[in-house]
């Protein structure tokens, strides 16, 4: 796939509990007369679109729905963006024991299917 939307994807999926933060302020302050800005619709895309990639790997490969989970730290913890990505890499071939190569795999497989749903969802145009 097209390098710049996976890059796209990688970010978005390490923003993935701000975006949601986010969305929860907007939601905490909206009343009837509130407009939902732009920003906050493109928060949703992408948290649907992470939300989405984990429910079928949670489904279909747990094993590496539990790698995404740690590595993008979906569910909290030290946020991956803080660390060395070759550090949390070994981090998280540690926890899992399972080799690195192995994960950098997964990490490709889960970039693919962030850039699928994310077409699906309107957060990304590859064409």
């Amino acid at each position: 796939m097209h390098t710049e939307l996976r890059k796209r994807a990688d970010g978005e999926a390490m923003r993935y509990r701000e975006n949601r933060a986010y969305m929860q302020g907007v939601e905490d302050g909206l009343d009837a007369h509130t407009s939902i800005s732009e920003k906050y619709h493109d928060c949703a895309r992408w948290v649907w679109t992470v939300e989405r990639v984990r429910e079928w790997l949670r489904l279909y490969e747990p094993a590496i729905e539990d790698f995404f989970a740690r590595y993008y730290a979906l569910d909290g913890g030290t946020p991956r963006h803080a660390r060395k990505r070759g550090e949390n890499m070994v981090r998280v071939s540690v926890e899992l024991h399972i080799g690195v190569s192995t994960l950098y795999k997964w990490r490709e497989h889960v970039l693919d299917q962030l850039v699928l749903a994310a077409t699906q969802a309107g957060a990304l145009e590859p064409f």
